[in-house]
């Protein structure tokens, strides 16, 4: 079971439940904004399709840098459902920060908001590693498209060595003050969603380093996998 999978439990069982309440800055009970568990999912499944028909897939990193609103929830789905890997970035960061992140992890897109955008603006070329484009959250409906014409991806087995890799490679460079249990579980529970008993040999359960930890992960799992074709027209701009 992968985290789509775990996630749509509620969708069957209660698909008029809610399951997300949102209420703006003005606090006002006629901003706010429910969605049922069915639309919360019918949302996340047309955005994945509108994402795979741009050449986005499974492996491919997208960064993360939005504040607490509806498209958060829907995006992130989204990009499970693709199989591929959320790469959160703290709104406190600026440019050298950013970068940092962007040449790391090297998220092929980027989703942020109309208020963040300047931000992004100040980055360099350089900075932006492989990042291929920019999506405003509020142009997030614009890519939408027919969940018919998209099969999900399976996603396990060796698919599943990858993301371990990735997301301790991430977590090594960024959580510096975690030990190494709490890297794992971090991996195990959050930034993958597949977890580390069946597929990580126990000398690297039991290393002692955050940095020994992702060599033998490395050594294990070898390379990562071949780069893919560029994005085709994600770029949105305000």
């Amino acid at each position: 079971m992968n985290l789509p999978d775990l996630f749509a439990i509620p969708c069957r069982r209660s698909p008029d439940k809610a399951a997300l309440r949102f209420r703006d800055a003005s606090g006002h009970p006629q901003a706010e904004t429910v969605l049922t568990y069915e639309r919360l999912f019918a949302a996340a499944d047309t955005l994945a399709a509108g994402l795979a028909a741009q050449g986005l897939g499974k492996g491919d990193r997208v960064a993360f840098f939005l504040g607490n609103r509806p498209e958060f929830v829907v995006a992130y789905l989204a990009v499970i459902r693709l199989g591929a890997v959320m790469v959160p970035i703290n709104l406190a960061y600026r440019r050298r920060e950013i970068a940092h992140m962007l040449q790391d992890a090297e998220p092929r897109l980027a989703i942020t908001e109309r208020s963040l955008l300047p931000i992004l603006d100040e980055l360099e070329a350089e900075d932006r590693g492989g990042l291929e484009g920019v999506i405003l959250a509020e142009e997030l409906e614009g890519l939408r498209s027919d969940p018919a014409t998209f099969a999900p991806p399976v996603v396990g087995g060796s698919d599943a060595h990858h993301w371990l890799q990735v997301g301790v490679r991430h977590s090594c460079l960024h959580t510096d003050e975690l030990g190494i249990q709490a890297v794992i579980k971090t991996v195990k529970e959050g930034l993958t969603g597949y977890g580390t008993s069946p597929y990580t040999p126990l000398r690297v359960k039991t290393a002692k380093t955050v940095k020994s930890a992702t060599k033998l992960l490395r050594k294990c799992y070898g390379a990562y996998p071949q780069a893919k074709p560029r994005l085709r027209s994600v770029v949105v701009s305000s």
